[in-house]
C-alpha cells in the first residue's frame, strides 16, 4: 500500500526504466510501479519532490522516504499500539494523545545546532530527514541516507562543453516547475544570480514574460550596511532593471505585516520554529500579493548558492586536497589581489578542513564575536549546555562538495512550503534544488567555481544569454531585511516579552530578565554592525521567536484560529 505526496519531473525516465509506455499512470501509481520492481533503489530515479509511506504487510515493514532536499515534509510516531506518519508533526497529536513542546529541539534550533537532527519541535514526533529511509518494524527502526550523490572527486565532468549542459539542466529544471501553473505565475527577484537565473530561465520559457510577475523584498527605511560586509541593503534598483531587460512585471514589497503577528500566524501553518523572522514577514506578503494578483506558484532560487552558482573563497581549499600547491599559490595571490578580499579570508578559507575544530572556534570568536552557540543566545545555560551536548557532532568535510551536500540536506523548507500552501493557497518551487541539477552541479571541477579571483566563471559565461551583465558583474551581495531593526522595534520587543513570559516553556528555557537587559538597551544606529547584529537580529529575535513557538502550540490551534 502506498500513500505519497509527490510531483515526478522525469516521468519519461521512470516509464523507460519500466519498460512502459505512457499509458495515463498517476505519479503515484509510476512510484509503486517503480518501488515493486526495484524497491527503494527506484528513489534514486526519481526528479521532483515528494514524500511516500509504503507498507508491506508480507514483512510488516512500513517505509518513510522524502525527497533528498525536503521540499515535502514527513513525520512519524510511535507508541504501544504502533506507528502513525503525517506530513505535519501535529497531526500525530490525536495518535500520541497529547501534544508537547520538545524544549531541547527548541533549544537546540535556537543555538543553530540541529543539523541532521531528526527529532521535530514535539515530543515523540521525529521527521524523516532530506533523502533519507526510515523502515518501522514491530521490532526495530532502521533509518538510511539513500541519496549520496557523486562529487567532481568522484565522478568530475569532462563535458566539452559545460556551458551547454548547465543552461540544460536549468532550463529543464524551470520547466519542469513551470507545469500546470496558472497564469499569471509569480517568481523571486533579487540581485543576485539565482533568482535573476530562474525569472530569466522562466520569462524565456512561459510563453509571455509579461504573464510573469516578479517580487522584490525591499527596505520601508534607508538601512546602512557596513561597507566591509560587499552588501547592499536595497537590491530594488538592480531588480527593477533586470525585470524591465526581461520583459516582465515588476512589483516591490516593502510594507510587511508586524512581526509578532507573522510570528504567532507562521509558526502555528508552518508548525516549525525559523528564527529568522525578520524574512517570514517579506515572505508571507510577497505570497499575499502573488494570491492576490491570482498566482497560484511562485518559483524562488534558495538553494542556488549551493547547487547550481556555488563557489566562493572555499574553492580554494580543493587545490590544497588534491596536492596542487603551485595552483593553490597562484589562486591564492589573486584572490588576495581583490579588494572585497583579505589575506586572513585567503588563509581560512584555504586551510578550513584541517584546522582542529577548537582553534578554529577561537578564531571564530575573535573575529567575528560570541553567536548563537554563547552565552548571547539568551538559553538559560543548563539547556545552552544540554543542547550542545545532545548536538550531532560538528561535520568535518574532506572538500567542499561535501559540506554543500550536507548544506543542501540540512536546508528541509518542507514544512514551509506547505504552510505557505496552507496560509496563502501559493505553491512555492525552487528549480535550483532540482536533483538532477544538483547532480551536475556537485561534479564541476574547481576550477569552474573559482578561477584568477573570479567567482562562479561558468556561471558567469552561461548566464550570459539571459540575465543582464549588469547582475553577473555586481561586486556586492544582497543583504535581506536590512531595516529590521525599523521593522522590529524596542516596543515590540518589549511587549513580545511580556506575551512570552507566560509560557511555561518559555519561562524555563530563557533567561528572561536579561532578555529585557537587553531590550532596556535597544539599539537606535548601526543595526546591522556585526555585533549588534548577532546580539538583536540573531539571538534576541530568535529567542523571542522560540518563546512565540512555545505560547502558540501551548494554547492550542483552538485558541490561535483568529491568527489565520
Amino acid at each position: 500500500m502506498l500513500v505519497a505526496d509527490l510531483r515526478i519531473d522525469n516521468r519519461d525516465d521512470v516509464l523507460a526504466r519500466l519498460g512502459r509506455g505512457s499509458e495515463g499512470f498517476s505519479d503515484s501509481e509510476l512510484l509503486l510501479a517503480a518501488w515493486l520492481k526495484a524497491g527503494e533503489e527506484c528513489l534514486g530515479w526519481m526528479a521532483g519532490d515528494f514524500a511516500c509511506a509504503l507498507f508491506d504487510s508480507r514483512t510488516g515493514i512500513l517505509s518513510l522516504a522524502r525527497d533528498p532536499i525536503g521540499q515535502m515534509p514527513l513525520h512519524y510516531a510511535q507508541n504501544d499500539g504502533g506507528a502513525a506518519f503525517a506530513s505535519m508533526p501535529t497531526a500525530l497529536g490525536s495518535f500520541l494523545e497529547c501534544l508537547s513542546i520538545d524544549g531541547l529541539a527548541l533549544a537546540a534550533t535556537t543555538c543553530s545546532v540541529r543539523d541532521d537532527d531528526p527529532r521535530s519541535h514535539f515530543e515523540g514526533i521525529t521527521r524523516v530527514l532530506p533523502g533519507e529511509i526510515v523502515r518501522l518494524h514491530v521490532t526495530n527502526v532502521r533509518r538510511n541516507i539513500y541519496w549520496t550523490p557523486s562529487t567532481y572527486y568522484d565522478e568530475p565532468k569532462r563535458s566539452s562543453d559545460l556551458v551547454e549542459e548547465y543552461r540544460h539542466v536549468l532550463d529543464v529544471a524551470v520547466d519542469d516547475c513551470l507545469k500546470g501553473a496558472a497564469r499569471p505565475l509569480a517568481t523571486h527577484l533579487s540581485s543576485g544570480y539565482d533568482s535573476s537565473a530562474v525569472t530569466a530561465t522562466a520569462a524565456r520559457l512561459f510563453g509571455n514574460p509579461a504573464e510573469i510577475t516578479a517580487f522584490t523584498s525591499a527596505p520601508a527605511v534607508e538601512a546602512t550596511v557596513p561597507s566591509s560586509w560587499w552588501r547592499i541593503g536595497d537590491e530594488s534598483k538592480i531588480a527593477a532593471a533586470t525585470a524591465s531587460e526581461l520583459g516582465v512585471r515588476h512589483i516591490v514589497v516593502r510594507d510587511v505585516p508586524p512581526m509578532r503577528t507573522v510570528m504567532r500566524r507562521q509558526f502555528l501553518l508552518n508548525q516549525e520554529l525559523n528564527i529568522s523572522v525578520p524574512n517570514l514577514a517579506w515572505l508571507l506578503q510577497i505570497r499575499r500579493q502573488a494570491a492576490e494578483l491570482g498566482a497560484d506558484r511562485i518559483l524562488s532560487g534558495d538553494c542556488g548558492n549551493a547547487s547550481l552558482n556555488a563557489g566562493g573563497l572555499y574553492v580554494l581549499s580543493e587545490w590544497i586536497s588534491q596536492g596542487r600547491f603551485l595552483t593553490w599559490l597562484h589562486q591564492a595571490r589573486r584572490a588576495a589581489g581583490r579588494r572585497d578580499t583579505r589575506l586572513r579570508g585567503v588563509l581560512w578559507n584555504s586551510f578550513m578542513p584541517w584546522i582542529p575544530e577548537a582553534v578554529a572556534e577561537r578564531l571564530r570568536k575573535y573575529y567575528l564575536g560570541a553567536g548563537p552557540q554563547d552565552e548571547v543566545s539568551f538559553l538559560r545555560p543548563d539547556w545552552r549546555i544540554k543542547a550542545l551536548n545532545e548536538a550531532h557532532p560538528a561535520p568535518r568535510f574532506a572538500n567542499g562538495y561535501e559540506a554543500r551536500v550536507h548544506l543542501l540536506r540540512n536546508g528541509a523548507p518542507g514544512l514551509l512550503r506547505k504552510g505557505a500552501l496552507a496560509g496563502e493557497g501559493i505553491e512555492e518551487r525552487d528549480p535550483l534544488a532540482d536533483r538532477r541539477l544538483i547532480e551536475f552541479s556537485l561534479r564541476i571541477p574547481p576550477e569552474q567555481l573559482y578561477w584568477n579571483g573570479v567567482q562562479r566563471p561558468l556561471a558567469r559565461i552561461a548566464l550570459a544569454d539571459r540575465v543582464p551583465k549588469s547582475v553577473i558583474d555586481l561586486p556586492v551581495r544582497g543583504l535581506q531585511a536590512a531595516d529590521w531593526a525599523a521593522r522590529f522595534t524596542r516596543k515590540d520587543a518589549g511587549e513580545m516579552l511580556e506575551e512570552i513570559s507566560t509560557s511555561h516553556t518559555a519561562q524555563d528555557l530563557f533567561d528572561l530578565t536579561r532578555m529585557r537587559a537587553a531590550i532596556d538597551r535597544w539599539p537606535t544606529e548601526d543595526w546591522n554592525e556585526l555585533p549588534v547584529h548577532r546580539e538583536y537580529r540573531q539571538s534576541l529575535i530568535g529567542a523571542l521567536s522560540a518563546g512565540m513557538f512555545a505560547l502558540v502550540h501551548e494554547q492550542g490551534a483552538s485558541v490561535m484560529a483568529e491568527q489565520l
